[in-house]
């Protein structure tokens, strides 16, 4: 695994370690966490913003953004098109 993979794996791993946590503290649940060095940068209510901080002040590929949400309330999208 390159040092990039296994940078932002130790932040996912950190994640869902500390997901439960996460959920139970209303200043985060439903928040789009910016994790880096597996610590909680900063928290947003939508992705755009999360993604905006992070690109703008974090080094690329060393963080990850997470919705603090229970594995049941995840969404799956599905498309189909018609030919």
């Amino acid at each position: 695994m390159d040092k990039k993979k296994s940078v932002q794996k130790k932040n996912i791993d950190y994640f869902y370690k500390n997901l439960n946590d996460f959920l139970q503290n209303p200043k985060l649940s439903g928040k789009y966490l910016v994790i880096n060095k597996c610590e909680i940068i900063e928290s947003f209510d939508n992705f755009a913003s999360a993604l905006k901080f992070a690109a703008g002040n974090l080094p690329e590929n060393e963080y990850i953004i997470q919705q603090v949400i229970d594995e049941e309330e995840k969404v799956n999208f599905l498309c189909s098109v018609e030919r």
